[in-house]
């Protein structure tokens, strides 16, 4: 199996999870026709990775791989359901959190990657 670039493979995960293709980004971004797919092997520029960043509103971090939080702060920060699960976090032992963390990931499968 080929190892791509990590700008590659989460713009091309970002894409999938979005619904287009990488086709339609490069349009969209008024990118030239297969440029992104010529990040498999090249890193592109800063100001490039930036406009994908924004375009999708994930930061620069999820795009170079450097974290797996797929939204911004910010994003989280205003969450109500995150903010009510912190809330009850606060008030409970640590065997309880842990507890709650099972339920979590025994119920939603492969969405935990932490």
């Amino acid at each position: 199996m080929e190892k791509y670039s990590k700008v590659y493979t989460k713009t091309k995960y970002l894409c999938n999870i979005n619904h287009i293709t990488i086709a339609k980004l490069e349009r969209d971004l008024s990118f030239s026709a297969g440029s992104i797919s010529k990040w498999k092997y090249n890193i592109p520029s800063v100001d490039k990775v930036l406009v994908i960043a924004n375009y999708f509103n994930v930061s620069l971090d999820f795009i170079t791989d450097r974290t797996c939080l797929l939204h911004m702060a910010e994003d989280i920060l205003n969450d109500k359901n995150i903010i009510a699960i912190q809330a009850a976090r606060e008030h409970m032992t640590e065997e309880s959190k842990e507890k709650m963390m099972l339920v979590l990931k025994s119920t939603f499968q492969g969405l935990f990657k932490i």
